[in-house]
Formats: structure tokens, sequence, C-alpha cells
């Protein structure tokens, strides 16, 4: 996901994020089974998905970081 430089610092990305979070937290009701990853390439939003969805770091490629939440 990327957000419009104009619309930066707006808090949009946390709230697409959410929603898309949302979705899979829905999705894995059905299918318990199911297992999420992320391929983060902006650092400064891992802390919050690690802190509010309690995913963990799955492992890290050059710059870019995949969580998880398994």
């Amino acid at each position: 996901m990327v957000v419009d430089r104009r619309y930066r610092k707006t808090g949009l990305g946390k709230e697409l994020i959410d929603i898309a979070m949302d979705k899979f937290k829905s999705m894995q009701e059905d299918d318990q089974e199911a297992t999420l990853f992320l391929d983060v390439i902006n650092p400064i939003i891992v802390p919050y998905l690690m802190k509010k969805y309690d995913l963990v770091v799955s492992s890290k490629l050059n710059d870019r970081t995949i969580l998880s939440d398994k």
C-alpha cells in the first residue's frame, strides 16, 4: 500500500492498514490455518504493526522486513 505524498502524515495509511487487518482477522475466523505475511518496505511502520497486531519479524531482506502473525 502506498499513500500519495499529498495525503501522508494524515493517518490515512494507518486507517487503510487497519481496514485490511480487520478484513484478514474476519477471514481468519473462517480459516484457522490462514497465516499472514507482510512485506514491509517502510521501517517506520514496523513497530506500529508489531505492537497493534502482535506481529513478529519473520525475516529481513535488505531494507525490507517480513512480518508474520505466527
